[in-house]
């Protein structure tokens, strides 16, 4: 399976489109739709900037990579939407952590409505004392996620007879 058009929509509009490299909120070199491999800090202080070109290329790879992290550590066969919400999920929080995630744990055991709830969980940056609190944000793309993985594929139209 792979990232379907809304997928990739949804990871565009909350990553959005940066052509000079900076410092994410969790202080991770980033550029172009929130890549972050590969980017050093150097390029932040340099300003590295890139084409939307680059951007785009950047976006496709990544992407490559998080449905891997997916198709690997889902036991199950989701459906277009659970797919794209949870490769979305992982773009932003990794695929180490979603590894170990509930949101994961409760899809590959099928209790779907629970791991949506699961997804909600990963709302929190740390602030400038390295506490972890809630991001309006993030909490604002862990409901589009949630909302997009519980949201029932529509079928094919019938063919006509």
């Amino acid at each position: 399976m792979r990232l379907s058009r809304r997928g990739l929509d949804l990871i565009k509009s909350f990553e959005g489109l940066r052509l000079v490299a900076y410092l994410c909120p969790a202080k991770v070199p980033t550029i172009g739709y929130g890549t972050t491999a590969g980017v050093t800090l150097k390029d932040v202080l340099d300003k590295r900037a890139i084409t939307e070109a680059e951007a785009e290329a950047m976006l496709v790879h990544s992407v490559e990579f998080f449905e891997a992290c997916i198709r690997k550590n889902v036991t199950i066969t989701l459906n277009q939407n659970q797919f794209d919400a949870l490769v979305s999920l992982v773009y932003n929080i990794g695929c180490g952590n979603l590894k170990t995630s509930r949101a994961l744990k409760l899809t590959n055991e099928r209790h779907f409505w629970e791991a949506g709830d699961a997804i909600l969980l990963w709302d929190k940056i740390r602030d400038s004392a390295g506490r972890l609190v809630s991001s309006a944000g993030l909490f604002r793309r862990r409901k589009a996620e949630r909302a997009l993985f519980l949201e029932r594929p529509v079928a094919p139209p019938l063919a006509a007879a």
